[in-house]
């Protein structure tokens, strides 16, 4: 059975509503360009609302990133969001740490990133739904960039809604 990945704009679009119309539960989500622009330091206000948003409806959060554990933490701590760090994304282990430490199982979690062969596709290989998003910066580095042209491809045209 296939997993859902969904398209949108902006983690933003990722409402409590939203997720309890599906049944999740849990988020997990990537750093970088997903709720922080690339090569900046601040998380942009809508996003910091968001996450506010879903602290208040009890909504655990993984932060799950590929990046190291002192940027992971310092962003998980600011957001109230459990740090999932060295994550090797898109293989398992990341993810089955954050699905452990949010005490979720895959069907009750959704996983919430801007790359389709990173976020959305080691999503899929566990059976986890996913939200892929618009990059936060058309800034990136450079193996990311090709990937993006790539993703293109996979992605057959799709749209993200809102876009």
């Amino acid at each position: 059975m296939a997993v859902p990945t969904y398209y949108y704009e902006s983690v933003t679009q990722v409402t409590p509503a939203w997720l309890q119309q599906r049944a999740i539960t849990a988020v997990l989500v990537d750093l970088d360009n997903t709720i922080l622009p690339r090569f900046t330091e601040e998380v942009p206000a809508e996003i910091r609302a968001w996450a506010a948003g879903l602290t208040q409806a009890r909504i655990p959060v993984a932060l799950l990133s590929n990046n190291h554990k002192k940027r992971v933490g310092r962003y998980g701590a600011d957001l109230g969001f459990i740090p999932v760090a060295n994550a090797v994304k898109p293989l398992p282990f990341g993810y089955l740490r954050a699905l452990r430490k949010l005490g979720a199982t895959r069907r009750a979690a959704v996983m919430i990133g801007d790359q389709f062969f990173t976020d959305v596709c080691g999503a899929a290989l566990l059976g986890v739904p996913s939200v892929m998003v618009t990059p936060l910066s058309q800034r990136d580095l450079a193996h990311t960039l090709i990937l993006r042209k790539l993703e293109k491809f996979f992605m057959h045209g799709r749209q993200a809604v809102g876009a």
